[in-house]
């Protein structure tokens, strides 16, 4: 669980829910596997205190209380983690700043554990919750010294706090500042990679160093204490069951700065996960992660890109259909089956004949041309790479070069010629008739551009965004198949190499994704 930024009278508390607060919609998961693929998130938020007790019945505990502490936190738990296995640790393990120190209200009806300036655990039996038990036990916390609630290093993902208690909160004078999110690991890897080795005080030096002395201490808490070596230095480490031990908590996890980028963190967390597992736990809690909206953010990861957005299985059919399509349409118009299709479509589209519609058509049209295309594929690729999105740019460069070289080949194998009758109101074209090089163009191009315009706004946007793509393709064709200047055969050829196009560059560019974040 993250520290909240302190303001005010510098108190300030931070609380667990399985449910998302304020705008993060209720119930928003997303699961990932051990490399990644699939994880169920868990948000911890934190408040702080905003303003400034009637102390009755509260008493110190200790350890002769501890079986009546796990049956106090069994009814009072509202998080989705066992605690009442860790309630010993909870209320009596040592912290970073000392020894904790427990207060019990009146027959086990409520619990508060401070660690000098941390409230580590706040629990009231869900049966005597509204009588003020709560609100005297975070008073006399506070007394006590405790202004940092739920975030104490060793302790992070706080217990017993639940979105039902927002309310409650908010009356003592808190309010939500910061939020991160515990993931939950399914799956865990059964091998530790190969160049990760344990333990050995050269790597609690190096955290020391690297990460300062609160990192240490959690790390001289952890089962093992993974670390990686690069250039002959240690360049990062990973442990476990540092944080509420019992839970099969990972962390705390680092690679230093200099190292960062090259898969080492990768194999340290594989590491840790791979021994959570040896210690027979069959999942692993990954606390303190920064993505506020866990399923939101996996998804514009997957979307970052459109060619990322349609995936490996996704590229492989849209190219494997297209192609297709396509060799069947270009074995009817070299056997001549596609005239008698071509000449119908002719005959109800040129019925359409009036001063608005040549105009409206005439300005469609040139969003197919070379220099429309250019245009708009060489400012998306501009942009991507002011961003720092160097690949994606290269790959806008490439589909847009990749399908004008592909228009200019197919036109030259199949040399067919324009439908020259037919053609009005521009001038016909030199190039040959199939397949349409505006169809193909556009296919490849625009849903590339729409999507890099919307890709980080509203789902709305990015479907109108997307229609309207969509449209501007089928207009363009249309557009050729109004002027007379491509037979709809020509058309449909085009969309279909356009369209493979489209997923060939997805598939490798799901391929340079998948890379790049194996060495990250």
């Amino acid at each position: 669980m993250a520290v909240a930024v302190a303001h005010g009278d510098q108190r300030r508390l931070a609380f667990a829910t399985n449910r998302c607060l304020a705008s993060i919609e209720l119930g928003n998961t997303v699961r990932l596997s051990a490399d990644g693929t699939s994880h169920q998130a868990f948000h911890p938020c934190s408040l702080v205190r905003k303003r400034g007790h009637n102390r009755s019945m509260i008493r110190d505990l200790s350890r002769r209380d501890l079986a009546r502490l796990r049956e106090l936190l069994g009814r009072a738990n509202d998080t989705p983690y066992d605690l009442v296995r860790v309630a010993e640790e909870k209320c009596f393990g040592q912290g970073y700043e000392g020894e904790a120190h427990g207060r019990v209200y009146g027959d086990f009806e409520g619990v508060a554990v401070t660690c000098g300036k941390y409230l580590r655990l706040l629990a009231v039996d869900r049966t005597r919750r509204g009588g003020g038990i709560g609100s005297d036990l975070v008073r006399d916390a506070e007394e006590r010294g405790a202004r940092v609630i739920a975030a104490e290093p060793g302790n992070y993902f706080t217990p017993g706090v639940a979105e039902s208690l927002v309310p409650f909160f908010t009356k003592l004078g808190y309010h939500e500042t910061a939020r991160t999110n515990n993931l939950v690991v399914d799956d865990l890897p059964a091998a530790i990679p190969d160049g990760v080795q344990r333990d050995g005080e050269r790597a609690l030096d190096f955290i020391r160093l690297e990460f300062g002395p609160i990192w240490r201490f959690e790390a001289l808490r952890g089962a093992t204490v993974f670390w990686i070596e690069d250039a002959g230095k240690i360049a990062g480490f990973s442990t476990h069951e540092a944080n509420n031990r019992g839970l099969g908590s990972f962390g705390p996890t680092g690679v230093a700065k200099s190292f960062r980028g090259r898969g080492l963190g990768r194999r340290l967390a594989l590491a840790s996960l791979a021994d959570l597992r040896r210690l027979g736990y069959h999942r692993a809690v990954i606390p303190w992660t920064h993505a506020s909206r866990p399923a939101q953010k996996r998804v514009k990861r997957r979307h970052r890109f459109l060619p990322l957005a349609i995936g490996t299985s996704g590229g492989v059919a849209l190219a494997a259909v297209a192609f297709w399509f396509f060799k069947k349409q270009a074995e009817h118009v070299v056997e001549g089956h596609a005239e008698q299709y071509d000449m119908m479509v002719f005959d109800v589209v040129h019925r359409i004949d009036n001063p608005a519609m040549h105009q409206f058509m005439e300005g469609v049209t040139q969003l197919g041309t070379h220099a429309a295309i250019s245009a708009a594929a060489g400012l998306t690729a501009l942009a991507m790479f002011r961003q720092g999105r160097k690949g994606d740019a290269w790959t806008v460069v490439v589909s847009t070069g990749g399908a004008m070289a592909i228009n200019t080949i197919l036109k030259n194998v199949f040399q067919r010629k324009r439908p020259q009758e037919l053609a009005r109101r521009i001038k016909l074209p030199k190039s040959h008739s199939f397949p349409s090089g505006h169809s193909l163009l556009s296919a490849a191009t625009y849903p590339i551009v729409a999507h890099h315009l919307v890709q980080n706004r509203s789902l709305a946007t990015q479907a109108f965004a997307h229609t309207l793509a969509g449209l501007t393709i089928l207009g363009v064709g249309f557009s050729r198949i109004y002027f007379g200047v491509h037979f709809p055969s020509d058309v449909l050829g085009g969309f279909a190499a356009g369209f493979g196009w489209l997923g060939l560059t997805s598939l490798s560019h799901t391929f340079v994704e998948r890379g790049d974040r194996e060495n990250r």
